[in-house]
């Protein structure tokens, strides 16, 4: 008997530390779950699509989802494969997000891991990312100080897309007054012209783009101007740029290259043409000036009634370009 209880014993000892054993080897082999974090160094408002995949140790059907990011909306995920690509590379941008940080996570139906996604943003020329492939080039080849003739709908995208954008000269809804209600009518030559309706530009803007209707063909030597509040009535303004480029009858439009220059006061978007601008009659009344000439000045505060010259600067105080 007693020699069995020794061996009783000696069993049980033995089966305690092969427990013992057994259980430290579950805890050593227990699964460390992971996922890749996205680390990159980018073009602001970047062509490229896809910026990279998330990887996991998690096995089983996985789900991709971003948690968070910087700028809603600006990143999106394949929820099963976690490719990570550019959906609105608008909100890629160096001026309000110059390090663009975002969370993924990834889990099945029982495990879960993060990954880290930071984007470092390169400073580029905001105006030249948002142009076609031929208006780029003539930007890319042109001079501080020259305007580009550019496309509608290149213009509505740098009025969209581009920050702190101010629209002077003339709303949205008064250039694009409907025209079987008030069709376009030509101005007199050579005459300088500030739609005076209340929208300015603050100080220290750059004006970047403008648009305008003109009757005549084979338009040169037209100019942007920016007229200031500095003076009653406006005395106090200064060319933008070089003359336009030659340019025909219906709408214009135009971008800047380069302006480094801001404007000294709040004041207006106007301009000189040497040919006929057209204007458009509005059901209310509005307040233009004008001047027979390429002028520095206007005499008086020019005319109220319900006419409305078509044009329109576009203006930002924040320079987003070389």
């Amino acid at each position: 008997m007693k020699s069995l209880r020794h061996t009783f014993k000696a069993l049980l000892v033995l089966y305690l530390l092969a427990a013992s054993c057994s259980s430290d080897e579950g805890d050593n082999n227990t699964t460390q779950f992971t996922a890749s974090d996205l680390i990159l160094t980018i073009d602001e408002h970047t062509t490229t699509s896809l910026l990279g995949t998330i990887t996991t140790n998690i096995e089983g059907n996985l789900n991709y989802t971003i948690s968070s990011q910087s700028v809603d909306g600006a990143l999106g995920i394949d929820n099963f494969l976690g490719h990570v690509f550019v959906n609105d590379r608008s909100k890629i941008d160096f001026e309000t997000t110059p390090v663009f940080d975002a969370t993924v996570t990834v889990s099945n139906s029982s495990d879960s891991v993060s990954a880290m996604i930071q984007l470092t943003l390169n400073n580029v020329d905001d105006i030249a990312t948002f142009l076609s492939s031929n208006s780029r080039a003539i930007y890319d080849s042109a001079s501080p100080g020259d305007w580009i003739k550019i496309s509608s709908s290149e213009y509505n995208i740098l009025a969209s897309t581009l920050k702190n954008v101010v629209k002077s000269g003339s709303t949205d809804e008064q250039y694009n007054f409907d025209d079987t209600i008030s069709p376009v009518s030509a101005s007199a030559n050579g005459i300088t012209m500030v739609n005076n309706n209340g929208v300015s530009m603050p100080i220290d803007s750059y004006v970047f783009a403008f648009k305008y209707n003109v009757t005549e063909n084979n338009i040169q030597g037209a100019k942007v101007k920016a007229f200031f509040y500095s003076c009653c009535p406006m005395t106090d303004n200064k060319n933008i740029g070089e003359a336009l480029p030659m340019h025909n009858s219906g709408d214009n439009y135009f971008v800047l290259k380069g302006n480094s220059a801001p404007t000294s006061h709040a004041g207006i978007v106007g301009f000189f043409c040497p040919k006929k601008p057209g204007f458009k009659q509005l059901p209310y009344e509005t307040n233009y000036l004008f001047n027979q000439s390429d002028a520095i000045y206007f005499s008086d505060q020019g005319a109220t009634e319900s006419a409305l010259i078509l044009y329109q600067g576009l203006s930002t105080t924040l320079k987003q370009w070389n």
